[in-house]
């Protein structure tokens, strides 16, 4: 039983992302025993920090799921322990095995429908929509279909086969899987020609696709929530995207708090209208064009860019730790705007090299030539050390004087994924 002075432990899965790592410290700090887990195979650079006290290997959840099912059951039977499930291939797997790992494992989980309907980015747009929240117009198509292309509000087309392979779009659009994360298997088609070969490249996909109208790129925000096991919104936190890899595109590199609480409330009556329990990220951006807040996709997980949230004082880790252990927790949704952070290894510097690059790429060159604004919105010119007229403060996800090792493993896992381009999505396209 646990006492003041023998805190239940933190199991740690994905010890390669820098989340996991903002985890471990946030709980190490309030005296909670810590233990970081990787795939066979992969570096754990999380495991590194002074705050845990050891690293685990497990099977890949995405290669081997039935294995990592066993290595979770058995280790469960041997550790009590608070399990926090910081990626897509393991949420995956415990979220389908609820059922069977309830009685051995602490967590908070969403339940199954709730959690494959927002994995799929076709049936969160729909739902986001349905709460009042703008999403690009969407159609989509399940795996195997050829020509049943469904829309938003009930609406349905034929296809795409009458749009002629020579023609240019009257704007442009985005072909997508409708599972995944980050930007993976995203294209962005001009003409009629590259729109059916986007489409045919993802035929084969398990999750099927979707089309989106293009969203000309601006400020990017990401709504971030943990509900209770009752579904009830206890924390949240706002931030807007400063950087990106890969741009304009890809994951955030630097982030900052911000405030607005009418955006928040539409997130909480969504989640919580969704029966939600657990952590949950909702990803907007603002049309560079017309101005309006498209609501783009959901994380299921904790989000790459968790330590902005720490930094700022809603600390998603440690209450998702009391709320695992069914203690009460007070609401916290107030947080000083401005705190910002950045992830300089090796994100933000390739986010750095990649904006001087795509001013010369085809979308850039598109812009250029009448299709749309001026891509040097707020989030691209922002200066990360300054706001106003004040230099501010900033945090790194990785680098710290005071738990450095965490950066020495950061090295050594960039010098070995160098020799395997297949692994660095998993250390960067997050």
């Amino acid at each position: 039983m646990e006492t003041p002075s023998t805190p239940v432990p933190v199991f740690l899965t994905d010890g390669l992302l820098r989340k996991t790592l903002a985890a471990a410290r946030s709980l190490g700090r309030h005296g909670i025993p810590v233990r970081v887990a990787e795939a066979v195979g992969r570096p754990n650079p999380s495991a590194w920090t002074r705050f845990c006290t050891g690293g685990v290997r497990y099977p890949d959840p995405a290669r081997d799921p039935s294995g990592f099912l066993q290595w979770v059951e058995a280790t469960a039977r041997r550790h009590t322990a608070v399990w926090l499930w910081m990626d897509d291939a393991a949420m995956d797997v415990v979220v389908r095995a609820e059922a069977q790992l309830s009685s051995t494992i602490r967590c908070v989980l969403p339940p199954e429908h709730a959690y494959e309907a927002m994995r799929d980015k076709a049936r969160a747009a729909a739902a986001a929509a349905a709460c009042g929240l703008m999403p690009p117009e969407t159609w989509w198509r399940d795996a195997g279909e050829d020509m049943a292309w469904h829309g938003l509000e009930g609406r349905t087309r034929p296809g795409w086969a009458d749009v002629d392979a020579g023609e240019r779009l009257p704007q442009p659009l985005v072909v997508r899987p409708r599972r995944g994360s980050g930007s993976r298997g995203l294209r962005v088609v001009r003409t009629g020609s590259e729109l059916q070969a986007a489409l045919q490249r993802g035929a084969g996909g398990d999750g099927g696709q979707m089309v989106q109208t293009y969203v000309w790129p601006g400020e990017r925000i990401d709504v971030c929530l943990l509900l209770d096991a009752s579904s009830h919104c206890v924390a949240g936190f706002i931030q807007r995207e400063l950087r990106h890899f890969p741009y304009p595109h890809g994951p955030s590199t630097a982030q900052e708090s911000v405030v607005d609480a009418p955006l928040l409330n539409q997130c909480r009556r969504m989640a919580e209208s969704l029966r939600w329990r657990g952590v949950i990220e909702f990803e907007f951006m603002r049309d560079g064009r017309t101005g309006d807040l498209r609501f783009m996709e959901a994380n299921t997980r904790f989000w790459n860019s968790l330590h902005c949230a720490i930094l700022a004082g809603i600390d998603f880790p440690w209450l998702y730790y009391q709320v695992a252990l069914g203690r009460p927790v007070s609401e916290q949704f107030v947080y000083p705007p401005g705190v910002r952070c950045t992830s300089w290894l090796p994100g933000d510097a390739l986010a750095r090299w990649a904006r001087l690059r795509w001013t010369a790429s085809s979308e850039g060159r598109m812009q250029e030539a009448g299709w749309g604004p001026s891509t040097a919105s707020d989030d691209h010119r922002a200066s990360l050390l300054r706001t106003d007229d004040r230099p501010t403060f900033v945090r790194d996800d990785i680098l710290s004087w005071r738990d450095p090792l965490p950066t020495v493993g950061y090295l050594a896992a960039l010098a070995r994924l160098a020799l395997r381009p297949d692994t660095w999505r998993d250390l960067i396209h997050r």
